[in-house]
């Protein structure tokens, strides 16, 4: 299988702050990586707005609830996550470039953020799929 770049958003291990994260816990070398991401994705399905904070995609459902997205060259996949920061709106999501399907953005976003999956409280589960995911 092709090696997928993947980047996460949201907590590092016991830091609340929800940030762009590049492969093992590194900041990525673009400190506007989000915001890009963002732009390139359009308008949320959810709220209308270009921003991955705040819940783009992933509902205020239980936590691990996820929500899919592949659009203008990206794929995403952003779930409820409360393991670092226990507030409501508290989400985490992979973002890689290409189209990749949910089952290959999870595993590689698992294996390029050591400890993330081990730290979840509840698996990440597909509820939404904003978009049909590529045939393999």
């Amino acid at each position: 299988m092709k090696r997928i770049l993947v980047f996460f958003f949201g907590c590092a291990n016991n830091d609340s702050g929800h940030y762009m994260w590049a492969p093992h816990w590194r900041r990525p070398n673009n400190p506007n990586a989000c915001d890009n991401i963002a732009r390139v994705l359009g308008d949320s399905p959810v709220k209308g707005r270009p921003q991955i904070d705040n819940g783009w995609l992933a509902p205020n459902g239980r936590e691990g609830q996820a929500a899919y997205v592949c659009r203008n060259g990206w794929t995403g996949i952003q779930w409820r996550d409360n393991s670092v920061d226990n507030r409501s709106g508290s989400n985490a999501s992979f973002w890689a470039k290409g189209e990749w399907t949910a089952a290959e953005l999870l595993s590689a976003g698992f294996d390029s953020f050591p400890g993330l999956e081990e730290r979840l409280r509840a698996p990440v589960t597909l509820v939404h799929h904003y978009d049909p995911e590529p045939p393999r």
